[in-house]
């Protein structure tokens, strides 16, 4: 999701989410540009930073060892709390005229694999969750988040915490990963091939190239299931 950002800020994309292709388009120009510009920030982290978790890029910001830090906005709240105003929060830059944040986190979601009454009792809770009136005492608490766009847009909203008005404005600018069944086998091999262009094993064109081949195959799989 870190490289997901840039891939878009450069002008680039995961595929045609409509044709289900990836060929030609992952591994474009532009999508090379973005995975050599994000390789080369690797030699601005820590020791071992290519290699850091979500908790473990917190430690040396907050140790006052890096001076800017990507991370979840779930995270944002801790951060406030031990750092006050020593940080500062921001949403993603733009390059150019291109502008991209990840839609991360996990959304509510139904098992279908629960019985009938379990699932009419969830949807009657997101539905009570949902309701406005709910959502405007939810942002009060830390780490409060909504996806209603009018509370996004009020004082309220913005002034409840030092990073919400970021989250404000990367909500504007969200782009997503492949949202299909396949997910996970989809993030399985961008996890593997992005990883080896940024521990220099792969050079970054190859290694989207064999990326594109991957995801094409496994979309078409995927399809025909």
């Amino acid at each position: 999701m870190g490289f997901e950002q840039v891939l878009y800020a450069f002008g680039g994309s995961w595929g045609d989410f409509k044709s289900m292709h990836a060929k030609g388009i992952l591994d474009s120009p532009e999508a090379v540009k973005a995975l050599e510009f994000f390789g080369g920030l690797l030699a601005y982290s820590p020791p071992g930073g290519s290699k850091f978790g979500y908790g473990e890029a917190l430690e040396p910001f907050v140790g006052n060892s890096t001076a800017m830090l990507m991370n979840y906005f779930a995270f944002f709240p801790d951060l406030a709390k031990k750092m006050g105003d020593e940080v500062g929060f921001f949403a993603m830059p733009s390059n150019g005229e291109h502008r991209t944040a990840s839609l991360g986190g996990q959304g509510f979601s139904i098992s279908s694999k629960t019985s009938p009454s379990q699932q009419e009792l969830a949807k009657k809770f997101i539905a009570w969750f949902h309701q406005k009136p709910i959502q405007e005492e939810w942002v009060k608490t830390p780490g409060g988040f909504t996806a209603n766009a009018e509370i996004l847009k009020s004082e309220q909203f913005e002034h409840a915490s030092p990073y919400n008005k970021a989250f404000a404005q990367s909500m504007d600018i969200v782009q997503d990963f492949w949202n299909v069944p396949a997910y996970n086998e989809l993030i399985a091999a961008a996890a593997q091939r992005i990883g080896e262009a940024l521990d220099g094993k792969t050079p970054p064109k190859q290694a989207l190239a064999t990326l594109a081949e991957e995801h094409e195959k496994i979309l078409s799989q995927s399809s025909a299931r």
